[in-house]
């Protein structure tokens, strides 16, 4: 029996972290039968988009119920809704109200699952109750080859991803329920009140993030214009809103993890529609093994990049690294471009884990919520960083063809041709040009202010 929750110990800790790599697997499956002609259609798509959308923002809400009490029963039911969901979708897959709901209650719950299971973890590490054993080796070279198994299955349909999905998600509940959490974890409520102008803060706040990764997301996958304006205006009202309100010091660790999620969602994301544009498919499974591949050398190198530390910080290192790892983006030549997007995963992921072992250091904060304000960070940093994203393509496309639509519109119908290339050069470099300047900034305050708070 130890052996068995040994090994289910591993595989939750396994899939609990390439989460954030589903939306992809599930995308790749949705249009696999698209791949020779434009067929799929909004409510085709919808799903998706939900899923996606709820993924990256459900998290958000939490705080808008209160502060949290109680990271066990989030974590339940975080994957309740999870599997509810596969379920509804599986049972349902005739009928597009059952794949878009169920698309919705997997997107909340895997959301919620993540940062509070890590949360628990930490609780248990903390009390001394956690009985097993982390092996940073193994548990890399397992995600790797857990990626791959994602992929050949995403090959096969979006229905064998869910049912391996559902696998997985029971398999981790069954292990999580038998947890040997406290009394407390047990029987404590889930949230303790917080004052009504901060619940309203942050509902609000997260209500205006879901409305702008709706539009963000359906702007990619349908290349239709009109969401263009509306992505201009959640974004607008969301700036507005951020800047006016200043409620909450944002400090230097959350400014560079958003920054190192923007780039490693760009790295990700853009390789994904340049290549689906091109028609080059295979080259989507080769950029996520060899992203996959930058991200498990990192503790098989921990021993040079702790001999690192003493010279200057690894955070400082990994910030200029990715600056001047982008510039290998630029390149025609695979070989070259692939090589920068397995340093970027390398330099990106480390410097997350880096920031993520500071923050949890940091006092003045609520251990039940650390978790919690890392993911918010790394999820905003994927969602400006799309948004930006969007601006610049739509942007790029008008001013190299006056047709804005353009890029996105041969990324849907997967007919890129030499004009298409010249476009993608185009947004590319003011991508990176983009990114690079922000990481400038960020080097900038991190030697002025030395990690103080900054106001946003």
């Amino acid at each position: 029996m130890n052996r068995i929750n040994a090994c289910l110990h591993v595989l939750t800790n396994i899939f609990i972290m390439t989460i954030p790599m589903a939306p992809i697997f599930i995308f790749v499956s949705l249009i696999k039968p698209y791949l020779d002609v434009f067929l799929y259609s909004y409510t085709d798509i919808l799903p998706f988009v939900l899923f996606y959308t709820f993924l990256m923002v459900g998290i958000f809400y939490l705080q808008g119920f209160g502060h949290i009490n109680n990271p066990y029963k989030l974590t339940l039911l975080g994957m309740l809704l999870s599997i509810l969901g596969n379920i509804v979708v599986l049972a349902g897959l005739p009928y597009h109200v059952c794949w878009e709901l169920g698309a919705v209650l997997m997107g909340i719950g895997l959301s919620i699952a993540v940062p509070m299971y890590q949360t628990t973890q930490d609780e248990l590490t903390r009390q001394r109750h956690w009985p097993y054993k982390e092996n940073m080796k193994r548990d890399a070279v397992l995600r790797f080859l857990f990626v791959i198994i994602n992929m050949v299955i995403a090959i096969v349909s979006v229905k064998a991803v869910l049912i391996f999905y559902l696998l997985l998600l029971v398999s981790c509940g069954y292990f999580i329920c038998h947890l040997p959490v406290t009394n407390k974890l047990h029987f404590d409520p889930i949230f303790v009140p917080r004052s009504n102008s901060s619940r309203y803060y942050y509902l609000i706040i997260a209500f205006l993030l879901l409305f702008l990764t709706f539009f963000v997301r359906l702007l990619k996958q349908t290349a239709n214009i009109t969401y263009f304006i509306y992505m201009g205006i959640a974004f607008a009202i969301f700036m507005v809103m951020l800047v006016g309100m200043r409620r909450h010091n944002i400090h230097l660790y959350s400014l560079q993890t958003s920054w190192f999620s923007e780039v490693t969602n760009f790295v990700i994301l853009f390789t994904v529609i340049y290549y689906i544009s091109m028609k080059e498919f295979i080259f989507v499974f080769y950029t996520m093994a060899v992203f996959m591949s930058g991200a498990c050398l990192i503790p098989f190198m921990r021993p040079i990049t702790m001999r690192l530390t003493k010279y200057c910080s690894l955070v400082t290192l990994c910030n200029i690294s990715s600056i001047l790892f982008l510039l290998l983006l630029f390149s025609s030549n695979v070989y070259i471009y692939m090589t920068g997007v397995f340093l970027c995963a390398f330099s990106n992921i480390q410097a997350i884990i880096v920031l993520r072992q500071n923050f949890m250091d940091e006092m003045g904060i609520h251990h039940y919520e650390k978790r919690l304000i890392q993911a918010k960070m790394r999820n905003l940093g994927s969602i400006g960083g799309q948004t930006i994203m969007m601006f610049i393509i739509i942007a790029g496309s008008w001013f190299e063809t006056r047709h804005g639509s353009l890029a996105l519109a041969s990324y849907i119908s997967r007919d890129g041709t030499i004009t298409t290339l010249d476009i993608f050069d185009f947004i590319k470099l003011l991508c990176i040009t983009a990114i690079i300047l922000e990481g400038l900034w960020l080097l900038y305050i991190s030697h002025t202010r030395d990690g103080e708070s900054t106001l946003l």
